[in-house]
């Protein structure tokens, strides 16, 4: 029986149905609209070890093993590719070509040279694959506006636009790229990263990683997630799409590098003996900013917040010290909240991956408020970045349209 529309009364328990269900198919459209770019590496990679034709698909050793790593690869796209139809595709025949050429039983039949099994003590691999340098760590990081603390604890605000190296020595080379924020304004953030950990004699073949926005794998770019003798370097997924740990083991080197928002950043800790073998060269984690890039966040006056209102949001996120100075520099200068977050995080890496010594460089923007400020105030002011406006406003149309049905068929 079909009721009048005058029967169906909107409660405040069906507006919040409406604004639930909304949040959900914003985040399901979300998903799907994104751009699958995963799928296309794995695809890539897969196509370049066919080396243009001359290994061709059938049940043989070679094309087996190709055929799994482009697999493997394309299990690790599941998340950012669940609504693409031709990553499911992709996903059914290799599932259907591994079981078509028993690709298990290929590569297990595969002859094998014979080698002996020397014993651990006499095995070079066991001597040489692990640090026996210094206990001594440093520490580099970089997120935000962006801002830097580098190796020596020397805390900076860039204002750097462009590609920009962090470090470069024997072992590793990692380098940022910068975009600006707000336009008018010289805020800017990290938009990508590139990780190349070198390849040091027998224990590691050369791997580089590289991430960006709405984009961080949890691979290396040739399709692999770890490498050497027993995995020696491996990138680690923490968080799907937010969170990626590189590790070299036998270099104590361990990199983080996190999406939050629309922001990339990262932190590094490695031995300080390899501070030696770097090269000359202006690097970002070693001499700082160029002095011409540096931002003195005192004198900025480009805000689209007042600082007591940003001071407010920051303090609730509990970052005190240089993170507070750079989440209320953040915040007011772009009124994103998320920023907070940012410097959360930043602040939690540090206490995790270095020696938690002081840090030098405290700007103290607001060391102490005169007025109290009201937090209602600094959040109504505050915009948290999340859904687009039209996409959310689309989902609320449609669902308060399928709730308006539901009320008068059901």
């Amino acid at each position: 029986m079909i009721k009048g529309l005058g029967s169906c009364m909107v409660t405040g328990r069906s507006y919040y149905r409406i604004f639930t269900i909304a949040i959900y198919l914003s985040q399901i459209l979300t998903l799907v609209v994104a751009n699958c770019r995963r799928l296309e590496i794995c695809t890539h990679i897969y196509q370049t070890n066919l080396k243009g034709g001359e290994i061709q698909r059938g049940p043989t050793p070679q094309y087996c093993s190709i055929l799994r790593t482009y697999h493997k690869c394309l299990k690790g796209t599941g998340r950012a590719c669940r609504g693409d139809l031709q990553y499911h595709t992709m996903q059914s025949l290799t599932d259907q070509w591994l079981s078509e050429f028993e690709c298990d039983n290929v590569i297990e039949e595969e002859p094998r040279s014979l080698e002996p099994i020397l014993p651990a003590h006499l095995n070079p691999v066991e001597q040489v694959c692990h640090w026996e340098g210094s206990d001594k760590t440093v520490f580099c990081s970089v997120f935000g506006d962006p801002h830097v603390i580098t190796f020596d604890r020397r805390f900076q605000t860039c204002s750097s636009i462009g590609a920009w190296p962090l470090v470069d020595n024997q072992y590793l080379a990692v380098s940022v790229t910068n975009e600006p924020l707000v336009p008018g304004s010289p805020a800017s953030a990290i938009s990508k990263v590139t990780v190349i950990l070198k390849s040091t004699s027998d224990c590691s073949p050369e791997r580089t990683y590289e991430a960006s926005i709405d984009y961080l794998p949890n691979m290396f770019i040739d399709g692999s997630d770890a490498a050497g003798e027993g995995e020696i370097i491996k990138v680690v997924e923490h968080d799907p799409g937010r969170f990626v740990e590189i590790t070299a083991r036998h270099l104590a080197i361990v990199v983080y590098i996190r999406q939050i928002g629309r922001h990339l950043s990262i932190a590094i800790r490695m031995p300080s003996d390899l501070l030696e073998t770097g090269v000359e060269g202006l690097y970002l984690c070693s001499q700082g900013c160029p002095t011409s890039q540096r931002l003195d966040q005192r004198r900025n006056e480009v805000f689209r917040l007042p600082r007591e209102a940003a001071f407010a949001a920051c303090r609730d996120y509990n970052v005190t010290d240089v993170f507070l100075d750079a989440c209320v520099f953040d915040v007011s200068t772009t009124n994103d909240a998320m920023f907070t977050l940012v410097a959360k995080v930043a602040q939690s890496d540090y206490m995790q991956l270095s020696n938690n010594e002081l840090i030098k460089g405290r700007t103290s923007l607001l060391p102490r408020l005169k007025n109290k400020v009201d937090r209602d105030v600094a959040y109504s002011s505050v915009e948290y970045s999340g859904p687009g406006r039209p996409l959310m406003f689309f989902c609320v149309f449609i669902t308060f349209i399928i709730n308006s049905i539901y009320c008068v068929y059901f």
